[in-house]
């Protein structure tokens, strides 16, 4: 795991990994908001979708958690399009698929937190799983853009209360309004999903196969 020295100060600051595929500006966002809430941040910003796939390849030397930001659609990552000598080859029609997620990536004992619109899909949240990940977080349909740095803030906000049990912090998070509510969490246990009234529900027969 990533132990920045502020892990050791006396007011400890939690590691937080952030990469930033899309452009979007999300990234910095969301560091000076974790800044704010006494996180250290470590933002990735790949130029190519190689790079990418090394931030979510890198094994133990990944933090506890990580954020994952850009554009998505039906459970795929958009990269779009690149310059003739950039390796491509992982992209299908600029798009990068769960199945090639699968094949590269090793978080092992991390938490990721997927912002990007149906990050949250069955078909991704088992690819990530397979990377040996404690948990992975994403909203199950497009979200508007002030959805993510609120479910976040909650999340993170939560964490240090519940000892940072990432189940309690994310039925927290997921349970302020309908759209917090389209995060769904993936673990050891299954899907789940926050109810109307905050409580967590698995489907029945959704046991989460990596």
């Amino acid at each position: 795991m990533w132990k920045p020295v502020d892990v050791g100060f006396h007011g400890s600051r939690l590691p937080v990994e952030i990469v930033d595929f899309g452009a979007t500006g999300e990234g910095e966002l969301l560091r000076l908001l974790l800044e704010s809430l006494n996180c250290v941040v470590l933002v990735h910003w790949p130029g190519t979708p190689e790079d990418f796939l090394r931030v979510i390849g890198q094994g133990e030397s990944c933090a506890p958690y990580l954020l994952v930001c850009g554009h998505g659609d039906a459970g795929n990552l958009i990269f779009g399009d690149y310059a003739d000598h950039i390796d491509t080859s992982m992209l299908v029609n600029g798009n990068l698929p769960p199945e090639r997620i699968r094949e590269r990536v090793s978080l092992p004992g991390c938490a990721v937190i997927n912002t990007c619109c149906s990050g949250g899909v069955r078909s991704l949240a088992q690819a990530f799983m397979g990377g040996g990940l404690r948990a992975y977080m994403g909203a199950v349909e497009d979200v508007p853009g002030d959805a993510v740095p609120l479910f976040v803030a909650h999340f993170f906000r939560q964490l240090p209360r519940v000892r940072h049990s990432v189940r309690r912090a994310w039925r927290h998070a997921a349970s302020y309004d309908a759209e917090s509510r389209l995060f769904a969490l993936y673990d050891g246990q299954g899907c789940h999903r926050a109810g109307n009234r905050g409580q967590s529900t698995t489907p029945p027969g959704r046991k989460l196969s990596t």
